[in-house]
């Protein structure tokens, strides 16, 4: 399974909230990471290296985020 798709626990305080919904990256790359004004994530080959490295120094029509911003 590639490793966007693995669950990711819940961080909120409302149970239930999905935190990739409330994210700054779900915006762009749609509720489900299937794409939408930016690329599809979901079923992605990159590796996790690669892509932290995009979320970290930004990307073409992307921001950086830093850790502090984007755990």
């Amino acid at each position: 399974m590639p490793w966007l798709q693995a669950q990711v626990p819940v961080a909120t305080s409302e149970p239930g909230q999905d935190p990739w919904a409330q994210s700054a990256c779900a915006g762009c790359h749609g509720l489900n990471a299937e794409g939408a004004s930016a690329s599809a994530l979901a079923g992605t080959s990159q590796s996790f290296a690669d892509f932290e490295a995009v979320v970290r120094q930004g990307a073409e029509g992307m921001p950086p985020f830093s850790e502090s911003q984007l755990g």
